[in-house]
């Protein structure tokens, strides 16, 4: 192990640099500082930096890719109930209408994300530095403030997980200043569309204005656990979302139909489906990157996921037809 920044080598392997009290206090030393680390006092950490126990390092390192991924499926998580829900709420309207109306919501989400990503440091850039994940606490330094002789509390709780903690509440932020924002002429862009359906559309907007809150909220609460949990909760949701489907495609018929999903949805069941597979797919190589973060070798567990929907879908298929739900009503 070598010397932390900033730290001279003989100061740092004679042993006379105190170590801080608790895993997140450490010292902030200016950067032209030349005087005796001993007389800075353990507290905060900037934002973006991270104590190593006796400094507070500068966080310089990229994303990995699981975390990506997981910020790619909180984004989806949020914008794609928000996007059916202003499909349906626009209704069967004209093709060309309808086109308008799905580049406004790709511009509404787009644009939130440039914002974000440029919002965050270093600012004005689309990279993002990283101070990395070690374990859940690490989500909740708040919890983790020690008291150093029985005396005050030592307030050292700051983003020990940066940028992941602040990203969502952010995106959140401006993805709700996006919509209110493109929802105000939303009459202008689709003057053809009949005066419901904008004001369904806005009741949707303000449907999304409460649901953004809920969301960070939730995010920052139980960022920790569904940081690794996410995944798997996904694909217990999506296997649910393929049995409710199933049930409608199949109600009064023994035969695949995709009337009653479209009635339900006013979304084409072609552009459901494929969502709902990119999300799969994104869910398994989540996954995939969990994986390789911790090293692990066998790959028994990823291919009974891959496999897991594929073989419901095959069971289906081959045992519907022997199967005519009218018979069970008639008993």
């Amino acid at each position: 192990m070598g010397p932390p920044l900033f730290v001279s080598r003989a100061e740092f392997e004679a042993g006379t640099l105190s170590r801080c009290p608790g895993s997140y206090c450490g010292r902030d030393v200016p950067k032209d500082y030349n005087g005796s680390l001993e007389a800075i006092k353990c507290g905060l950490c900037p934002r973006g930096e991270r104590s190593d126990g006796f400094i507070c390092n500068f966080c310089d390192d990229n994303l990995d890719n699981y975390s990506i991924l997981i910020l790619l499926l909180y984004i989806i998580v949020v914008a794609y109930p928000i996007a059916a829900m202003s499909l349906r709420a626009y209704g069967a309207q004209a093709k060309k209408d309808q086109r308008k109306l799905l580049l406004t919501l790709a511009f509404e989400l787009t644009l939130a994300i440039i914002a974000t990503l440029l919002s965050i440091e270093p600012l004005g850039s689309f990279r993002i530095r990283s101070c990395g994940v070690d374990r859940v606490r690490d989500w909740y330094p708040v919890f983790y403030n020690p008291q150093p002789g029985g005396g005050d509390i030592l307030h050292c709780a700051n983003e020990a997980v940066f940028p992941l903690l602040s990203f969502v509440p952010l995106f959140d932020a401006y993805y709700a200043m996006t919509i209110a924002t493109c929802r105000l002429g939303i009459g202008l862009w689709l003057p053809s569309h009949p005066q419901a359906s904008t004001l369904g559309l806005r009741r949707g907007a303000l449907l999304s204005l409460v649901a953004l809150p809920a969301h960070a909220a939730v995010h920052v609460i139980l960022g920790g656990l569904l940081f690794y949990s996410l995944p798997y909760l996904l694909m217990t949701l999506y296997l649910m979302i393929f049995i409710v489907q199933v049930a409608q495609l199949s109600a009064g018929d023994h035969r695949w139909s995709r009337e009653p999903l479209q009635e339900a949805t006013n979304i084409p069941l072609f552009s459901m489906l494929t969502v709902q597979t990119s999300l799969y797919c994104l869910v398994v190589l989540c996954l995939e990157a969990l994986r390789q973060s911790y090293q692990a070798h066998h790959l028994a567990h990823l291919v009974w996921v891959i496999l897991g929907p594929a073989i419901l879908d095959v069971f289906y298929y081959f045992t519907e037809r022997f199967t005519i739900p009218t018979r069970f009503a008639e008993e």
